[in-house]
């Protein structure tokens, strides 16, 4: 995000010259740079997802991976940019929630990979669903979802994360799965 909004601030800077560029070029040499112009990263900035700038940078990050794999994905979120967690904490909770999700979907055939992100603070509480499509039984210990993956001890670590999270802030979290949907509900109390 700080490399584009640097572009931007280079293209603004160029303008002048630009435009001066363009007044001395006939109409196709004119219409080709304009082309260049509109094409150029800094004229192809991120979608804006919500005011909180860590939320939206992560959702960004992974938005672009969800798109080259496919994934049908809707994503819904009203946050303000001020809220009681930490920008580390933000982080890990939404990037985490997404992670999984895309890789639950990238075991999926074209046509039925999506996910669905809706997120928003309102009446005293950050609420967070997400629903993802899956294949297959979840594997459980105890109760608990656990890895599926080989290397157990580097990998797993992404739900518990989230639910210390959710617990140190009182929150409550509920998750939810069939062989084919993964449902995840958090809501966390926000400091009046």
């Amino acid at each position: 995000m700080e490399q584009a909004q640097q572009q931007v601030r280079r293209l603004r800077h160029d303008m002048a010259n630009h435009l001066d560029v363009m007044a001395g070029l006939d109409d196709a040499k004119m219409r080709e740079y304009l082309d260049q112009l509109r094409t150029s990263p800094a004229m192809t900035t991120g979608k804006l997802y919500c005011e909180n700038r860590v939320v939206n940078a992560v959702i960004t990050s992974k938005k672009s991976l969800i798109d080259e794999n496919g994934i049908d994905a809707k994503i819904e979120l009203i946050l303000p940019n001020d809220l009681p967690l930490t920008d580390i904490e933000l982080c890990a909770l939404y990037a985490n929630c997404l992670d999984n999700a895309i890789e639950a979907n990238l075991k999926l055939p074209a046509g039925q990979k999506a996910l669905s992100l809706r997120s928003y603070a309102d009446k005293g509480l950050l609420a967070l669903e997400l629903e993802n499509n899956m294949s297959g039984k979840l594997k459980t210990r105890g109760g608990v979802i656990v890895t599926s993956k080989a290397d157990a001890k580097n990998h797993g670590l992404g739900l518990v994360g989230i639910r210390e999270i959710v617990q140190k802030y009182d929150g409550r979290m509920e998750v939810t799965h069939t062989d084919t949907v993964f449902g995840m509900t958090i809501s966390i109390p926000l400091a009046m």
